[in-house]
């Protein structure tokens, strides 16, 4: 039966009145803007090393002590490598617990990073809320980590400065003429901390992003300003 137009509209219901107010539903994104490419690519990268590092101190705690060559090394710059080698493995060998610890922590934390960067690639409808466990479980986990490296690499410090300053005298110039083994010491033991401060500053960009007005726009949790 058709309805007639110039018959009023019946009033709202309580119950449509309580459907319209209530707290809107994440849905999938319609478009994936820049800033979610960047984002979705960034955290891709970090649990694919992720996971791939801590793989590999499961498999060999020993696996980070190897030092990269990247140029032809003179006998006594080669002897100077192989003196760090041999300190670090005699310092994996003495925190291998932790090391095997921290690897086994990491995997669940790589694989939800990677987890996350597919959802939101996908643009499946929980990429927003993936994104933000992943974001604050980075948090926590840099944390966790830096607290139980930060010995190991105390100890690395100060046995590897002395054999790192003379790399350093060998390998540079005048300028690295103030690199001693007191200043190679913190530059080694500050490492962990910049690298976590990055990534913890990372995990505060998704925040941002995800949990703020885009991301609650682009998962239709807001309506778009005009």
């Amino acid at each position: 039966m058709t309805r007639d137009p110039r018959e009023e509209t019946p009033p709202p219901t309580p119950r449509d009145v309580a459907a319209g107010s209530g707290p809107r539903r994440a849905k999938s994104p319609d478009h994936r803007p820049l800033w979610l490419v960047l984002l979705s690519s960034l955290t891709l990268i970090y649990g694919g090393v992720l996971l791939v590092s801590s793989l590999e101190a499961l498999r060999d705690p020993r696996a980070a002590t190897h030092v990269p060559v990247t140029r032809p090394m003179t006998p006594a710059e080669d002897e100077l490598a192989r003196q760090l080698v041999d300190v670090g493995v005699q310092v994996a060998n003495t925190h291998a617990r932790s090391i095997r610890g921290n690897a086994a922590v990491s995997l669940p934390v790589a694989l939800l990073m990677l987890f996350a960067a597919a959802a939101t690639m996908s643009r499946d409808r929980r990429g927003r809320v993936v994104a933000l466990a992943a974001a604050w479980t980075g948090i926590v986990y840099q944390l966790a980590t830096l607290a139980l490296t930060f010995p190991i690499m105390r100890d690395y410090a100060t046995q590897a400065a002395p054999l790192l300053a003379r790399l350093v005298a060998l390998q540079g110039d005048a300028r690295d003429a103030a690199a001693t083994p007191d200043v190679v010491a913190k530059v080694v033991v500050a490492f962990p901390v910049v690298t976590a401060a990055v990534a913890i500053a990372g995990s505060f960009v998704l925040i941002g992003y995800f949990g703020g007005r885009r991301g609650r726009v682009l998962y239709g949790l807001e309506r778009r300003r005009p």
